[in-house]
Order: C-alpha cells, then structure tokens, then sequence
C-alpha cells in the first residue's frame, strides 16, 4: 500500500466520511509521509559527522523516531481493522476471510527497533562521544566560506526549484508557470522535471523518484555543512560530487524534453499547440553552476585555512626540533 492508501486507512479510522478538508489533510500526510525517511536519513548523516553529536541531533532524532512510530502504531491498528468499501449504500460490505501481513511491515517494525536500539546506544554513550573540550580561540568561518556557503545554498534552492516547481516543457503557455506536477490550465500545458527525466530514454520512474528525493536530503545536508566554522576537503568534495550527479540528471532531463517534443504528450482531448522547452531547465541549469562556482569559492577558501594553519604549526615545530 502507497502513501494515498496509508492517508485515506488513517482517516477513515478516525472520521467516518472524509470531507473536502480531510482529503486536504491526506495530502497533507501523503507529504510528510513521503519525506519522514529522508529525514532520518539526514539525521543520521549529522551523526556520521564526527565522535561529537550535538544535544540538538540527538533530540531531533529521538522526536522523528517517535513519531514514525506512532503512525506505524496507528497505520497497525488501521489496517487490521480495515474492511472493504461496499458497491454502493444498498450493497452489503465486502466479507474479509483471511488476513496476512506481509514481509513490508516486519520490515518497517525491525527497522524502528534498531532505530530505538541505536537511540538508546546514543543516549548511553553520551558522555564518551562528546568530550568536555574548551578551545581558547573560537573557530570561525572566513569571508570566502561564507560566500561559498551563501553561493551553494542559493544554487540548491535554484536546482530545487527549477527541477520540482518550475516546467521544462509546456503547450500554449505564456508567462511563467509554477507548478510541482504535471498541469493542464485551459490551453496551457506542462511537465516538471520529474516528468521530463521520465520521458528520458531507458529511465525508470521508481528508481527514479527514490534518486530525487536521496538527492534532495543529501543537498540539505550540505547546505548545512557548508556553513559549519570547519571547513575540511571532505566538504567542497562531496559538494563537487553532488553537482556532477545533478549535472548528469540535467543532460538526461533535457533528452526527455526532446522526447517529449518529438513524441508530444496528449493532455486534453482538444487540439494542442506545439510543445517546447520552458524556464525550468533553466532555473535548474542555473542553480547547478551557482553549485560549481561555490565548489571552486570553497576548495579556495579551504586551501587558505589549510595554509594558515600549517604556516602557524610551523614555528611550533622548529621551536620543539631545537
């Protein structure tokens, strides 16, 4: 069952006949449903970060895990108790005679035992893993970080835009457009970006939506990296690599915008105008070289905190030599 299922079993469980405002709420749910796993994903990228977890990660962490588990709680209990809609108000409800639970939802409960073992784990070796350590002189970001950090974080914003709000290929349309799916407005058309890298030859639209969605939590997590006082190679490195991986989904992306042009989508029954490529690759193309010029700023500005630190490591080392 997707997530529109787990929405619509949850509030029939709770309200009898969902009106216009439940239905809101479902999508509501379907939203946060589908971006709970990426957060945790990128909670546990924080704690990836070194042997010091912030107490803020931790809380974070141990809030999201309860909450997954209360709806997996309340998803249970619904599906159990779930029975068939009848055919129509004079038709007697469907007979359920066998229920399974499937591999899936073992799966989902061994997975939050492990997330509330390893809670657990971090709460009890709190002490060990953030050491008391006081620095005399406070590490702060340069000027070429915090330019970089403000260059990247407008790029991914751009790409995150362009790809997910703004279409790549449009029919009849005039102005810009916004919308986070594909869109029929009287005799304007639209496909996002997720439709044109769908249109792409050879692609796969499961594969797809995961890689999307991977691609946007790690871009978050970098975000918030680049602007940490810490700036190490490790950093502008990953970026680089973020970008060459968006980079190549723009190349692809713009391949199903050629498809869907020679092989124009049917909308509507009316006839269409002639389909072209619209401002989202645009954007997109523009956020992902704001990335590049933020991976050069801040392997620069990495290069000149590294210097500094070896030019004053030296003297220390020749004074203990004699």
């Amino acid at each position: 069952m997707d997530a529109s299922l787990y929405g619509f079993i949850i509030l029939r469980y709770l309200v009898e006949r969902p009106s216009a405002t439940h239905r809101l709420l479902v999508e509501t749910l379907e939203a946060l449903w589908a971006i709970a796993p990426l957060v945790g994903l990128m909670l546990g990228l924080f704690h990836l970060r070194g042997p010091r977890v912030p107490r803020l990660v931790m809380a974070l962490y141990g809030t999201w895990l309860a909450l997954v588990s209360a709806v997996n709680l309340l998803l249970l209990i619904a599906v159990i108790q779930f029975a068939p809609q009848s055919c129509a108000p004079s038709c007697s409800a469907l007979p359920v005679t066998y229920r399974q639970l499937e591999p899936g939802l073992w799966l989902a409960l061994a997975g939050l035992a492990v997330g509330w073992l390893a809670l657990g784990g971090l709460l009890y070796f709190r002490d060990s893993m953030n050491p008391a350590v006081h620095s005399a002189v406070p590490i702060r970001r340069s000027p070429q970080q915090r330019v970089g950090a403000a260059i990247y974080t407008l790029g991914a914003a751009a790409w995150a835009l362009g790809l997910l709000a703004v279409p790549w290929a449009t029919s009849g349309c005039s102005g810009v457009q916004l919308s986070l799916r594909h869109f029929v407005r009287s005799a304007c058309s639209g496909i996002d970006g997720y439709d044109a890298l769908s249109a792409a030859p050879g692609s796969n639209a499961l594969l797809l939506v995961l890689l999307i969605e991977v691609l946007a939590t790690i871009g978050v997590y970098l975000v918030v990296i680049a602007w940490l006082p810490q700036l190490t190679r490790a950093t502008w490195l990953w970026i680089g690599s973020w970008n060459l991986f968006v980079t190549l989904m723009l190349f692809d992306g713009i391949a199903g915008v050629r498809a869907v042009i020679a092989h124009p989508p049917r909308l509507v029954f009316a006839p269409q105008s002639p389909w072209g490529p619209s401002l989202g690759i645009a954007v997109c193309a523009a956020g992902i070289l704001l990335g590049w010029v933020a991976v050069v700023v801040l392997a620069r500005a990495e290069h000149v905190v590294r210097s500094q630190g070896d030019a004053a490591a030296f003297p220390a080392q020749r004074l203990a030599k004699e």
